[in-house]
């Protein structure tokens, strides 16, 4: 299905420069994918994940896709601080012939996020790609706007990976009650066949605290619709809690053809440890 009377990417730079005109944090939303990856997956997200993750990989996604999804998160034991809700909806219009782009909206305890990310195909191995931000003001933070660039390299069927600059503009002011922090990622996927995929994502935030962190995962294709997963990171961006720190991650998912289910279990240790449950559902066409 695809939208004919409105030319979505006529107007995407129109709108994304709206978006940038000011100066949001390293992966603002984790999907049920994402989360059981441990963070992991920047060269090669589904879904609706590139408009957040790696807008370039979104002109590799050639459907209409839909995605609604709900994570609750707690301290580890019993009812213990922090504890909140996050609910997020996106639109990704992978139809479009000459630029795909896709639309979220988060909205979690800090206040609300909203995205806007395309990607333009060079050829069979090249993608770039443009994502736009804004955090809409809440009682106790002010908005704040930035944007993200990427680009996608598909080395063979086999390996692929993808470099991702984000929180470009950096605005520290602003930036930094929601962890915003500039952050370059570099994306890795390995296939060792059609059903085993290895990712392993190392990125570098210089102004947060000039050390490296990783994201890793490993996703299994069992019964060739079903798919398990497990991933881990270290000091990386935990988005329900706008803070860095540690991950284990573990889920599943299910991909039918006009439709995807996934679930996902994460615990986190930041300034605090929590555990996260998150589910989405896609839909298709």
């Amino acid at each position: 299905m695809q939208i004919q009377d409105f030319d979505f990417s006529r107007w995407f730079l129109v709108i994304l420069s709206v978006f940038a005109l000011e100066s949001a944090n390293a992966s603002d939303y984790q999907s049920p994918r994402t989360l059981s990856l441990g963070g992991a997956g920047h060269a090669a997200p589904l879904q609706t994940d590139p408009i957040v993750m790696n807008a370039s990989h979104a002109a590799f996604l050639p459907a209409y896709q839909v995605t609604a999804a709900f994570q609750r998160y707690k301290g580890s034991t019993g009812n213990q601080e922090p504890r909140g809700r996050v609910a997020t909806f996106a639109v990704l219009d992978g139809n479009q012939t000459t630029v795909p782009i896709g639309l979220l909206y988060s909205r979690r305890a800090q206040g609300a996020i909203l995205a806007l990310g395309g990607g333009y195909k060079i050829n069979e191995a090249w993608s770039v790609g443009l994502s736009a931000k804004t955090t809409l003001k809440t009682d106790t933070l002010t908005d704040n706007r930035d944007f993200s660039t990427s680009a996608t390299y598909r080395l063979s069927k086999a390996f692929q990976f993808a470099l991702i600059t984000d929180n470009v503009i950096q605005n520290r002011t602003k930036a930094n009650p929601w962890g915003q922090f500039r952050e370059y990622t570099l994306g890795t996927k390995y296939a060792l066949d059609k059903n085993f995929f290895f990712y392993l994502d190392p990125h570098y935030t210089p102004a947060r605290d000039k050390k490296f962190g990783y994201e890793a995962g490993v996703e299994v294709a069992t019964f060739s619709d079903l798919y398990i997963r497990v991933g881990k990171s270290m000091r990386s961006m935990q988005p329900h809690l706008a803070q860095y720190g540690d991950s284990l991650g573990y889920g599943f998912g299910y991909v039918g053809p006009r439709f995807s289910m996934d679930f996902a279990i994460s615990h986190a240790e930041t300034t605090v440890k929590t555990r996260s449950l998150v589910a989405s559902i896609t839909l298709m066409f």
